[in-house]
């Protein structure tokens, strides 16, 4: 019985590609073509195939059912399939009935159709090309048979590839065969404009929210940084001001309403349920971490951690763990979240990286091909935004930065690890770093005034943003997961000031009703 994608399998083809190679082993080793073992989806054909196979490369001059035999008598399962399939006699009759002539033709067929269930198996629709459950439109059939037959596996990839191409083209980036006036609808659009301003939710640096103008449905933030700058911290301090109503101001002593909770949910690729419960604990209650996990608390760290857990228990934050994920199952994960009962619209996804499940889920998809980093992980950039795009969410996450930053005066996609390619995807990129002696020296004139800042904040890209190509000096807290701006700079060190006038978010004490005011 064939596996559930495999209606593009051509089995005649296949038998006469095996036949063939038993009538002349030296067709598997003479470089005109290219066996793989996913070109056989049978689970009989692929015993066979892999038999002779093997005993061609480990030695064997001339191939006979004897020798295959012994080679599959010390495989338990496949020799199984090969006696209940009466392997014996299947290969006479195949060497006997090999068309030797047109084996040329049966073994492009046979790569043609492992290109397609390929890409049916990835979820991509192929049926414009051929359709093998097409049983009613004879006339499509012969028209889409004759064609099939007569492109190259090099023409049909390429026809596919041109429409991936297309819709990137018309959904990334915005080309369309639709043209229309220079001012039509635009008094419409601003009129929705003058209601509803392009701007997101607040995240928790002030300055960071006016500049990006909050968590923007639709839209994809990435915040890299080198190990240790904090990450994941600040990703969970958003997470939670976004999912809580409340945190404690430790400046005014006091809770503060943040608002209305927002459904959000965390991806860890590393930390733990636990590690990320403390984290956002310590965020909440304004308690440092390393008190919660040694339980060195005073009186007043252990009440407001009991109200930090009752505002967490409340929340709409949900935290997920993929230790070892594969692009499908992030999408999943995000897609159960927001159509399921949480109808969560704000993601942050720890930090994007490649791992085990991702490499063979690519290496799959790609029938084998040796598939780079960098392009696996512009793969799941490009998932992230449109998962973004398709759902109207937010979708947050971060990159590892690689050794380049430390010699590097301007903060940008180059200093990403693994692909800069990330950040075209992306409609905010910002790097983080510890602010080193080195930084601090063009702005210690600015020091007396707002404070000596412990990290620098990049941010080389933001779409639809006021400011663009400046630096965040922050003041972080790392064992409470809070990081404060000080003070905004363009690339040159000039102080700019009066952001925050454009943007206000009004906290309310403890008590009182009502969202946060945006205005």
């Amino acid at each position: 019985m064939l596996p559930k994608g495999s209606k593009y399998y051509d089995t005649s083809a296949a038998i006469q590609v095996i036949g063939g190679v038993l009538n002349n082993p030296s067709l598997l080793d003479s470089g005109q073509y290219d066996f793989r073992d996913i070109d056989f989806c049978n689970e009989f054909h692929k015993v066979i195939f892999g038999a002779i196979y093997n005993v061609k490369f480990n030695g064997a001059e001339k191939l006979n059912t004897k020798i295959i035999e012994d080679w599959l008598q010390g495989k338990e399962k496949s020799y199984a399939i090969y006696k209940a399939n009466n392997g014996s006699e299947w290969m006479h009759n195949a060497f006997v009935k090999a068309e030797i002539s047109n084996f040329d033709y049966y073994y492009n067929r046979l790569k043609k159709m492992t290109l397609l269930r390929t890409y049916d198996e990835i979820g991509l629709d192929v049926s414009w090309i051929y359709d093998p459950d097409n049983i009613l439109d004879l006339q499509k059939k012969e028209e889409q048979e004759k064609e099939f037959d007569q492109k190259s596996l090099e023409e049909i990839a390429d026809e596919i590839d041109q429409r991936i191409d297309r819709v990137r083209e018309m959904v990334v980036d915005g080309d369309s065969d639709e043209s229309c006036q220079a001012g039509e609808g635009l008094s419409k659009l601003l009129e929705d404009l003058s209601i509803t301003p392009i701007s997101g939710n607040p995240l928790w640096d002030k300055y960071f929210d006016q500049i990006v103008l909050g968590a923007r449905m639709g839209c994809f933030y990435l915040r890299s940084g080198s190990t240790g700058t904090g990450k994941s911290r600040t990703a969970m301090a958003d997470a939670c001001y976004l999912a809580c109503d409340e945190y404690f101001d430790v400046a005014k002593a006091d809770w503060v309403s943040i608002g209305r909770k927002n459904p959000t949910v965390f991806i860890s690729v590393e930390l733990d349920i636990s590690e990320l419960q403390t984290m956002a604990l310590a965020f909440i209650s304004g308690v440092p971490e390393n008190h919660i996990i040694r339980s060195e608390l005073d009186f007043d760290e252990k009440a407001r951690l009991k109200k930090a857990v009752e505002i967490l228990e409340r929340s709409d934050l949900y935290f997920e763990y993929y230790p070892d994920y594969s692009i499908k199952d992030i999408e999943n994960c995000i897609r159960r979240h927001h159509t399921g009962e949480h109808k969560v619209s704000y993601v942050f996804l720890d930090y994007i990286t490649s791992s085990m499940k991702i490499i063979e889920e690519v290496a799959r998809a790609s029938a084998g091909m040796k598939v780079r980093e960098d392009q696996i992980l512009f793969l799941l950039s490009s998932k992230l935004k449109d998962l973004a795009t398709t759902f109207g969410i937010f979708i947050f996450s971060s990159t590892q930065i690689n050794g380049s930053f430390k010699h590097e005066q301007i903060l940008d996609q180059t200093v990403l690890s693994g692909a800069k390619s990330i950040a075209n995807r992306v409609d905010v990129g910002a790097v983080m770093v510890d602010a080193t002696e080195e930084d601090l020296e063009p702005i210690k004139e600015l020091i007396p005034y707002y404070g000596t800042p412990n990290m620098k904040m990049s941010i080389y890209k933001n779409r639809r943003g006021e400011y663009n190509r400046v630096f965040l000096w922050m003041r972080a807290d790392k064992s409470t997961c809070r990081y404060k701006t000080l003070f905004v700079t363009d690339y040159n060190y000039n102080i700019i000031e009066g952001i925050l006038d454009k943007r206000k978010i009004e906290e309310k004490p403890q008590g009182e009703d009502g969202e946060n005011v945006i205005f």
